[in-house]
């Protein structure tokens, strides 16, 4: 028995279409199903796993008494991803005496490692360092102070630093955190930048080195010309 062959035009195979096509209906937004692009999960594996930037951020500035700053830095943490989400944060000038205790200057999710100014700057008041390591970054058992300089010309901080993740090439970071005074003779503190430098790259060759901090009038391009390239 042969079947009777139907044939249509095109406006009745849109009416067809049309009459065949389901009644639309209203899905609720919670059960409604996504579309996933090619980098679908991405942000979820980042949020899940450490904080791994390839290379560290830094947050650096002259804060002149970090004790009168506390409550507005804490709030930039909290609000700000820039601060949050840096590696470490380094300020000069902090103004912080040997009487003020680190519970004070104490910042959620941060390490602080600070360098007062001693008496063998000349000076009673003024100066100080202070760097503060991202947990999120490097545990903070991972930090280490590696030297301490506090001279008339130049107060030094050097930070050594274990992160969870840097790129093979490199077996940690040590920062040095540099404050110049603006009376001070620059021949005599990149003399000492230099000599500090060049004992921790030949106690840690494969240290990724950053110098950070207020050097007012005094250039680095001479002293370390021939040790960074």
């Amino acid at each position: 028995m042969e079947l009777p062959l139907f044939v249509y035009n095109r406006d009745q195979l849109i009416q067809l279409r049309d009459s065949a096509s389901p009644a639309p209906r209203d899905i609720p937004a919670e059960i409604r199903k996504r579309r996933r692009g090619s980098r679908a999960g991405l942000k979820v594996k980042l949020r899940k796993r450490r904080f791994k930037p390839t290379l560290p951020s830094i947050v650096m500035g002259n804060v002149r008494s970090l004790e009168n700053k506390m409550d507005e830095l804490t709030a930039l943490v909290r609000t700000q991803s820039g601060y949050r989400e840096s590696s470490f944060m380094c300020f000069s000038e902090t103004w912080l005496q040997d009487v003020t205790p680190d519970s004070a200057m104490a910042l959620d999710g941060f390490r602080l490692v600070r360098a007062d100014r001693g008496k063998q700057s000349g000076k009673k008041r003024g100066g100080g360092l202070a760097v503060f390591v991202n947990s999120r970054w490097c545990d903070p058992g991972h930090v280490t102070e590696k030297t301490k300089v506090c001279l008339p010309d130049i107060e030094v901080l050097a930070v050594g630093m274990h992160p969870y993740y840097m790129p093979r090439e490199f077996s940690h970071v040590i920062l040095l955190a540099v404050y110049i005074p603006p009376s001070a003779d620059g021949g005599s503190a990149c003399d000492v930048i230099h000599s500090i430098t060049a004992s921790l790259q030949t106690q840690h060759p494969d240290a990724l080195f950053l110098i950070s901090g207020d050097f007012n009038h005094v250039p680095l391009k001479r002293t370390l010309s021939r040790h960074w390239t």
